[in-house]
């Protein structure tokens, strides 16, 4: 107790004793010193927090950075729609080229089943853009499905794979015609069954929509790529003849844009 007491009378006579030769001005020299040495810390550390809203130089470089790195993301975002919506209208010229007879009309995926129960996607497109029950639908060099229902401003697609569906086809090498059918239910994709079974189909060959009138599917044009034999041909015990899996080329899984073969009839 008695220590503290002293400490404290030692401090009060300190500061009165600085106070006095403040006012005698006595200690500018040593005030001098000692600006010289704590000045420039104190105006570095006094320069960091400058700005508006106290932030620091490193702060506003750190956000003038991530400004410009915004900038760019969006204009990489724009450029790489610009090059999709290029590609897309080169796909759809090469498409018109092979198919005069027809004007397509492409459309946007919005939706599909919700219940998960059938393989169809909801399209953007209706009777109001020439749309109509049964015409097919491709991406965009590949078979896709038909227009199962159509309203004035959308259309349902039922994709090919599903089981409901079936389309007359052919073998491209091999020349035989048949029938794909989906079979998503049974855990495949496609199926080409009725096909002679002199027919030599190989692994890897092109199956396309066919261009024969007893087995063409009533709007859908020929020649459309629907996939690849898959496997070596089976045969039915029912009928004798030939039965090949189908790989289809189509992406089902990421269907964004389709377009739909409406007939030319100018």
């Amino acid at each position: 107790m008695r220590r503290t007491m002293l400490l404290l009378l030692l401090f009060v006579a300190t500061s009165v004793g600085f106070i006095v030769l403040d006012n005698r001005q006595s200690i500018a020299p040593l005030r001098t010193v000692l600006d010289d040495l704590v000045g420039p810390p104190a105006e570095f550390f006094e320069g960091l927090t400058d700005g508006p809203e106290n932030t620091t130089e490193l702060e506003r470089q750190l956000a003038a950075m991530e400004t410009e790195r915004d900038k760019l993301r969006n204009e990489n975002a724009e450029l790489k729609a610009y090059e999709d919506e290029v590609l897309a209208l080169r796909q759809q010229q090469q498409v018109q080229e092979d198919f005069p007879a027809y004007n397509l009309v492409s459309a946007r995926v919005i939706s599909s089943d919700p219940t998960g129960r059938q393989l169809f996607v909801t399209i953007n497109k209706g009777t109001d853009d020439g749309l109509q029950k049964g015409m097919a639908v491709v991406n965009p060099y590949s078979y896709v499905g038909q227009i199962t229902n159509v309203t004035p401003n959308q259309a349902q697609v039922t994709l090919i794979i599903d089981d409901s569906l079936m389309v007359g086809a052919k073998l491209v090498d091999a020349g035989a015609d048949g029938v794909v059918y989906g079979q998503w239910l049974s855990g495949k994709r496609l199926e080409m069954r009725h096909i002679n079974a002199d027919a030599k189909p190989k692994v890897g060959e092109m199956v396309v929509t066919s261009d024969q009138t007893i087995s063409q599917t009533r709007g859908v044009p020929p020649n459309i790529p629907i996939g690849a034999v898959g496997a070596e041909p089976e045969v039915d015990p029912n009928t004798a003849q030939l039965v090949i899996q189908v790989y289809p080329y189509t992406d089902f899984d990421d269907l964004e844009l389709v377009w739909v073969m409406v007939p030319d009839v100018g």
